[in-house]
């Protein structure tokens, strides 16, 4: 008797914590805010990024300032993305990533020698800034010359393969440098 007692004790305790911990793994997991504002981003919900990114900027950090100025573009608000940019690029201590970020915009809109300009100070921060690689070699290559601009892909690839960075948004420029170079020295096993 005296065993039957403890097993149901036991089966009844099993039971609790196997449903709290149902409950636990049910429950969507927290995000610290800068990842959630990115994943408004992504989902392609502009407006409420830009919520998200606002109060994050005062805080401080690159990545919220680029995030800001990536929700700003995507809604169409491009001149008020470059605002943010340089505002945040006069007064921020990691201003290379801020400076590539308003580079990348600046030659989306075709302003390639306002980018170069913005690349060299980004550069001159940050000899590494993967960003602003990417936008000095696609830079070079609007502007025709290839063999710098090839020169240049291969330095985002050879930065990974000495460095092997693991954060999406290294791997994103050194991707793209990949790819480009890849297409152009036609090595179809890259």
């Amino acid at each position: 008797m005296r065993i039957a007692c403890h097993r149901g004790v036991l089966v009844g305790l099993l039971a609790v914590v196997a449903g709290r911990v149902l409950t636990v793994a049910d429950e969507p997991a927290v995000q610290p805010p800068l990842k959630a504002a990115g994943q408004l981003l992504a989902e392609g919900k502009y407006a409420e990024a830009e919520e998200a990114y606002r109060p994050l900027v005062a805080e401080g950090g690159p990545q919220a300032v680029i995030g800001l100025a990536r929700s700003l573009e995507a809604a169409g608000k491009r001149e008020q993305a470059a605002e943010t940019l340089r505002d945040a690029a006069n007064d921020h201590e990691q201003a290379a990533a801020i400076l590539a970020e308003l580079a990348r915009l600046a030659h989306a809109r075709g302003d390639n020698p306002l980018a170069a300009q913005l690349v060299d100070k980004a550069l001159a921060l940050d000899a590494n800034q993967l960003a602003a690689l990417w936008v000095r070699a696609e830079v070079l290559a609007a502007s025709g010359k290839l063999t710098e601009a090839d020169a240049a892909y291969k330095r985002l690839v050879d930065y990974y393969n000495g460095h092997q960075p693991t954060d999406a948004e290294s791997l994103r420029w050194i991707g793209l440098a990949a790819g480009q170079y890849a297409r152009w020295n036609r090595l179809s096993d890259q």
